[in-house]
């Protein structure tokens, strides 16, 4: 199911980018390396320098990352998975607390967005089990932890 997903979206493409964006709650985890979603265009925009022709994986817990992304580089390349999110990213409330979802779907899908993002050639993100996980599975992976390179200053 995630292998279809992503090979129909990335035929044509060399390298693909992947962003795990967390908002909603991340700002409490570490208040004095906050980020916004700039900061994750700034970071894209360095490795299309070198790489013009690349698709860019989006695995996030809010659809306005997503929609700020698709605005600044266009919707033809982006991919996101079709998960369940919270709508703002800096919402109070985490997906994974949120009434709104199914916990079991939940699960499965921060699994799925998991192993999508490790079939990225980069993968940009913050200090979070999901981005560790993919660049386990996937160690050949270019890893940028944004937050210790431009958190708040």
């Amino acid at each position: 199911k995630a292998d279809t997903f992503f090979n129909n979206k990335v035929e044509d493409y060399k390298k693909v980018i992947g962003v795990h964006v967390r908002g909603t709650d991340k700002k409490t985890e570490h208040p004095f390396r906050q980020l916004d979603i700039q900061d994750y265009i700034n970071e894209i925009k360095n490795i299309l320098k070198n790489n013009e022709k690349c698709k860019i994986y989006v695995a996030s817990d809010n659809n306005e990352s997503i929609i700020s992304l698709a605005n600044e580089f266009g919707r033809d390349k982006i991919i996101s998975f079709p998960s369940v999110r919270m709508q703002n990213f800096h919402g109070a409330t985490p997906i994974c607390l949120s009434n709104q979802i199914n916990k079991k779907l939940h699960g499965e899908e921060a699994l799925i967005e998991t192993y999508l993002l490790s079939k990225c050639d980069y993968i940009i993100g913050t200090d979070s089990n999901l981005t560790a996980a993919a660049s386990y599975f996937n160690p050949n992976s270019e890893l940028i932890y944004l937050d210790r390179i431009r958190g708040a200053r």
